[in-house]
């Protein structure tokens, strides 16, 4: 697969994850990555492991179970939100995936679910949280399937590219974009974009090695600063989304959780990135809000 057609893959694959909700068709999708119907259900299956159909009804299951999670909207309200028609029809698909009826799935989650207060070197941390607006942004980026625990060597990798490209050192920060709940994905389908902010100039040619460009949207976004461990981050955006959110008067826009980090912390060694998870580190923490 070519530069060009894996990065219309990769963007045509992020285009249904932010419009699950809508009536997506083969034809459309084909049509955004400039292929044919037939030659794109292929590339996509090989890109993804799943037919596209199964890969449409597992992302609008996910994020019906985030919803169940997040929030305490209807049920049949977040049926109707990822395309179903009726309570039952939704609930037997539901169940067929996890197992459980989604009434008796929020109930569970939310009793096995542990909050822990976010906590800095000086003990229980209270955040300040802002309400921002942010405008797009063009950024390169490798995407990693499968485990966070990953995600440094992504970043390596990543730091290795933009160096040959000569933009590493002209960016002042690095975004990390998690797009799935490792509580409801299953680990080889966990998605998360490694992204270096670039000028609106720069493009690339053909390249083998991942490097694609997309464009991060912009929008209303709650922000807090963080210092701490990656497991101190988990434990702050756990904050975020079980306490804070639903008490805010504010919802969950899409469920991208993005993680602005000083551009110093890309790793340059296998040893580095092997430490970035006991780390140390400064970021900016961002979930996308409505009203």
């Amino acid at each position: 697969m070519n530069y060009f057609t894996k990065c219309s893959i990769i963007n045509t694959s992020t285009y249904i994850w932010l419009h699950e909700d809508e009536n997506i068709k083969l034809d459309t999708l084909a049509k955004r990555a400039n292929l044919s119907s037939s030659h794109f259900r292929r590339l996509f299956h090989q890109y993804s492991g799943e037919s596209l159909h199964t890969h449409l009804s597992r992302i609008r299951l996910e994020h019906a179970a985030v919803w169940l999670k997040y929030t305490s909207l209807p049920i049949i309200d977040i049926a109707t939100i990822i395309g179903f028609s009726s309570r039952e029809g939704f609930s037997r698909a539901f169940k067929a995936h996890f197992h459980y009826s989604p009434k008796f799935y929020r109930a569970r989650v939310k009793e096995k679910t542990e909050i822990p207060m976010p906590t800095d070197r000086y003990g229980t941390l209270v955040p300040s949280i802002k309400i921002i607006k942010t405008s797009s942004v063009k950024v390169a980026f490798l995407r990693q399937f499968g485990d966070y625990f990953k995600v440094p060597f992504t970043w390596k990798r990543l730091g290795e590219l933009a160096e040959k490209k000569s933009f590493l050192h002209s960016a002042d920060c690095c975004i990390g974009v998690n797009y799935d709940d490792p509580e409801i994905t299953k680990s080889k389908y966990l998605r998360y974009d490694a992204c270096i902010p670039i000028p609106e100039e720069i493009d690339f040619s053909l390249d083998d090695n991942g490097l694609c460009i997309q464009t991060l949207p912009g929008g209303w976004f709650a922000e807090v600063s963080f210092e701490g461990t990656a497991f101190e981050e988990e434990a702050l955006w756990n904050y975020l989304t079980l306490l804070w959110l639903p008490k805010s008067g504010y919802s969950l826009s899409d469920f991208r959780c993005l993680s602005i980090y000083p551009i110093k912390l890309i790793p340059s060694s296998w040893l580095d990135a092997s430490k970035l998870l006991t780390k140390r580190y400064k970021a900016t923490l961002r979930i996308p809000i409505q009203k």
